[in-house]
């Protein structure tokens, strides 16, 4: 059984790997790889540690997703020659240096004002406690929560901190680069580098320098063999890491007969405990792999399939309770679905860890299940589907385009696995994104409509 559920989540894989090889665009099939390593791969390895009808629904739910990404990647992959654009004959237009300087002024002002204005209104620095304070445990943990979540801003100032590093930040450092201030934008790279970590959160600097790498390499996609190595070097990491993960996993005892914890016993409510379960009761098995490599394939590879079958679990056909979804897109949702399932599969099993406050994320097909069922699961392979139809369209319209579809492709790479639909759209910026890159591109078109010969390439700017 095991085999026959390998053999097809790994088939829509291996068919995008045929597709970009025929096509010559390597870039394109990054979405389909990250959802491999870390939904599909992971969740054979925790099959035997998972149980009951919950199981089955999940996996239905992870072949809709990786059907809808095939389906995407292909899209992507046609009509990859038609968007291509030369560069080198882009007009040389540049606004006067006067006010050029004024842009630039406004750039980094703007990205130095919101991490600023974070850390001030938090009153808490994580990163300085852990280091110099010393401290752990819950008073750590707290720092944390208040740092994420403690802002109290007006709603406005709410959003542009939560799309700071996935959005405004890359496109800042762009805008630098493309106005000639290389300096300042390598400057504003190591701010934000730094910003990103303060809350002791690694997985936003990480889409930080992934986005900003995809979203440049992709500028060069006519460079098969740059693509190419861009993509083994990826695959080749994942690989590393699944491979430690299921190392790992293949050294935990599925009755967990040598746990001797206070909290084993309220923690077995849900089931078997899955790998992620004993690495949170800090008793795992005498194992060669060093722990804080053990702790990155915790985080990295065993926890977002956990999670999502905690929110398949929770929110599975013989519990009614369904999650609003105009409540979660106007932020009314009380008490909110992840803290719900965060509270119910780790806060109550896991008091010594984790606070009331705790949040668990899903991936997107548990979130959209978490929502409308197995029939939400499907809404959101068709919207990753349209989405990649609206920026493949957009990429042909400007040279910002081309930019935009590389940060999009790092958007639908990262965010799937850990991120719900809504979250996606709106908290991590991708329907402002979309919506940016739509008025470039029609300022551009309207251009050419004007002065046709004037404006026959985009100007340097827009590059």
């Amino acid at each position: 059984m095991i085999i026959l559920q390998l053999f097809i989540l790994s088939l829509p894989l291996a068919i995008s790997f045929v597709l970009a090889n025929r096509n010559h665009a390597w870039l394109e099939i990054l979405p389909s790889i990250f959802w491999y390593f870390f939904i599909s791969l992971p969740f054979i390895f925790l099959v035997n540690f998972l149980d009951g009808y919950f199981l089955v629904v999940q996996f239905i739910g992870i072949v809709i997703i990786s059907l809808s990404l095939l389906i995407s990647d292909f899209i992507g992959m046609r009509n990859i020659k038609s968007s291509n654009i030369n560069f080198r004959s882009a007009e040389k237009w540049m606004p006067s240096k006067s006010r050029k300087r004024l842009l630039v002024a406004v750039i980094i002002s703007f990205l130095l004002a919101i991490p600023v204005i974070h850390i001030m209104t938090t009153h808490t620095f994580p990163i300085s406690q852990f280091f110099f304070s010393h401290t752990g445990g819950f008073d750590l943990a707290d720092a944390r929560q208040k740092f994420t979540k403690g802002a109290q801003l007006p709603l406005l100032f709410e959003v542009l901190i939560a799309w700071y590093i996935p959005l405004l930040s890359t496109l800042g450092i762009y805008l630098l680069r493309r106005l000639g201030y290389r300096l300042f934008s390598l400057i504003s790279l190591v701010f934000i580098s730094f910003y990103s970590i303060v809350g002791l959160e690694k997985m936003p600097f990480v889409f930080l320098i992934f986005s900003l790498l995809i979203a440049f390499v992709y500028r060069y996609r006519s460079k098969i063999k740059l693509q190419k190595r861009v993509i083994i070097g990826i695959t080749g990491i994942l690989i590393l890491l699944t491979s430690l993960g299921q190392l790992y996993v293949s050294q935990v005892n599925r009755d967990n007969d040598f746990i001797n914890s206070s909290e084993y016993e309220s923690s077995k409510l849900l089931g078997y405990l899955t790998p992620s379960d004993t690495y949170r009761l800090d008793v795992r098995p005498v194992t060669s792999i060093p722990g804080p490599v053990i702790g990155l394939t915790y985080r990295t590879v065993l926890t977002p399939i956990d999670v999502s079958f905690r929110f398949y679990q929770y929110f599975s056909l013989e519990n009614e309770f369904k999650r609003d979804l105009l409540k979660i897109i106007t932020l009314k949702e009380n008490p909110k679905g992840t803290n719900l399932v965060g509270n119910w599969a780790f806060t109550d099993r896991f008091p010594s860890k984790y606070t009331k406050f705790n949040d668990s994320y899903s991936s997107i097909d548990a979130d959209s299940f978490s929502i409308f069922g197995i029939f939400g699961v499907l809404i959101a392979g068709m919207l990753l589907v349209v989405l990649r139809v609206c920026f493949v369209q957009l990429r042909s319209k400007s040279h910002f385009g081309v930019f935009a579809y590389g940060v999009f492709i790092s958007y639908i790479s990262f965010m799937p696995f850990q991120s719900g639909v809504t979250s996606l759209l709106l908290s991590k910026g991708l329907l402002a994104l979309l919506l940016l890159t739509w008025t470039v591109g029609s300022i551009y078109s309207r251009r050419q409509s004007l002065q046709p010969h004037h404006y026959a390439n985009n100007s340097a700017f827009e590059q």
